[in-house]
């Protein structure tokens, strides 16, 4: 379906963000943390984890559950059939490790900026490579309508870190921590119970000696997310969306409120680094109006003269 439906309209305005305290999204969090999964109780943990990584990370919800590009043949965004097709399976429990900083224990996370090292449109007079929405040769002005796309894609992968007495990397080591060692909640005390490889089919909770029997196929799938290079987020873009959804936000939100109360503390520099000089539409940032006013006195007094 050709873009045109875009013309002249934002896809998102300033008012899609409303700028959130902390501890409004804590409350987010806790709904999420509180979504009843009669079959797999465990995926409350999960959906907590993704809002808050997205938050915490600054990422968008591709470069945490991953993404294959191009989605379809569509022809508005490849004007030639081209062999080429860019898989990014996503964040991996390997992806994490606890290090530190000077004197701070952060959890640290490795992860590839999608907005980064995207194709490029080629010109067919001057060979140069432009932007891929581009209408004209940006070097030597000829029209891109008959261009050619170049068949790779250079890889950007980053580093980011967050400090780990953060109180909402609970919830992101809590669904790591589960993936690392499976285990459920006891259905009589609620303690957990590990599940380990063997031949038996039943688990007993060390607590209160409640027998629990699993199927072999739960066993299995459970010990196989155990891997040190499974997905830490074994969905797709369009079950995130869900997720979020019925939360009432959307997958870049907390994005953009990270990056709103950055904004008051960062530089324009900074805060594009802190974005992992990633592409951000800075007209959602919101600032504070206290914020403003101390800044304006500040720059007052500099230039009084």
């Amino acid at each position: 379906m050709p873009q045109s439906w875009l013309v002249g309209k934002k896809r998102r305005s300033q008012q899609s963000f409303p700028p959130i305290t902390r501890s409004e999204f804590a409350k987010y969090l806790e709904r999420a943390r509180a979504t009843q999964y009669v079959r797999q109780p465990e995926l409350a943990m999960r959906d907590a984890s993704l809002l808050a990584f997205e938050f915490l990370y600054k990422t968008r919800v591709s470069e945490g559950v991953g993404r294959i590009y191009p989605e379809s043949n569509r022809k508005d965004l490849m004007l030639e059939t081209v062999d080429f097709k860019d898989v990014y399976e996503g964040v991996k429990i390997s992806d994490f490790q606890i290090a530190k900083v000077k004197d701070t224990d952060v959890l640290r996370l490795r992860f590839r900026v999608l907005k980064r090292g995207r194709r490029k449109r080629i010109c067919l007079q001057c060979q140069k490579r432009n932007a891929q929405d581009s209408s004209f040769c940006r070097f030597c002005g000829a029209t891109l309508d008959r261009s050619k796309f170049d068949c790779k894609l250079r890889e950007v992968w980053a580093f980011d870190s967050v400090r780990l007495d953060d109180p909402f990397v609970t919830y992101v080591l809590e669904w790591i921590e589960y993936l690392a060692q499976p285990y459920f909640r006891c259905s009589k005390c609620n303690e957990k119970v590990r599940i380990t490889p063997s031949e038996s089919q039943v688990f007993t909770c060390e607590k209160c000696g409640t027998q629990t029997t699993l199927s072999k196929k739960e066993v299995r799938r459970r010990l196989n997310v155990a891997r040190p290079d499974s997905k830490v987020w074994n969905i797709g873009r369009q079950r995130a969306w869900q997720i979020m959804n019925a939360l009432g936000i959307m997958n870049h939100t907390q994005r953009h409120w990270r990056a709103t109360q950055l904004r008051d503390t960062h530089d324009p520099f900074e805060l594009k680094e802190a974005l992992h000089r990633a592409t951000i539409p800075f007209e959602y940032v919101h600032h504070t109006e206290s914020r403003a006013l101390e800044k304006t006195e500040e720059a007052d007094k500099m230039w009084q003269g």
